[in-house]
């Protein structure tokens, strides 16, 4: 008898620890996934979070609108580019958007500024940070 309760506590530890671990994996696993992808419609094109914003005033690519928001992609040092493009997957105008809404947000600062401050709101998202 005694040896069946020996049986049953160890197996109710085992239990305990398994369920903590797996509580644990759960809300580890959550903090990872990325919140604002949401899920494919039927009969829709794929659409990223930089492909479509929902507010967004529509970009100028040749230059006869704002200047003083507009920042290309182009005014950032080479390294910082290739890091932006990689993240966005090569999407300019995203990238030239993001540029532009950082600097509307932060004025005063600098384009490379601008750029770090874009990759790494991009890494954050992605759940590197």
């Amino acid at each position: 008898m005694q040896r069946l309760f020996v049986l049953l506590g160890v197996v109710i530890v085992f239990a305990l620890i398994f369920g903590f671990m797996f509580a644990y994996y759960r809300s580890q696993q959550s903090r990872r996934r990325l919140r604002w992808v949401q899920p494919r419609k039927h009969g829709k094109s794929k659409t990223t979070p930089f492909s479509s914003p929902r507010h967004q005033k529509p970009y100028d690519s040749e230059g006869t609108g704002d200047s003083d928001s507009a920042i290309r992609v182009e005014q950032v040092s080479r390294p910082l580019q290739k890091k932006l493009l990689l993240l966005l997957h090569g999407d300019r105008q995203a990238a030239n958007r993001l540029l532009s809404a950082a600097k509307e947000c932060n004025p005063g600062r600098t384009v490379q500024w601008y750029a770090e401050k874009v990759l790494f709101d991009l890494q954050r998202d992605y759940g590197k940070y």
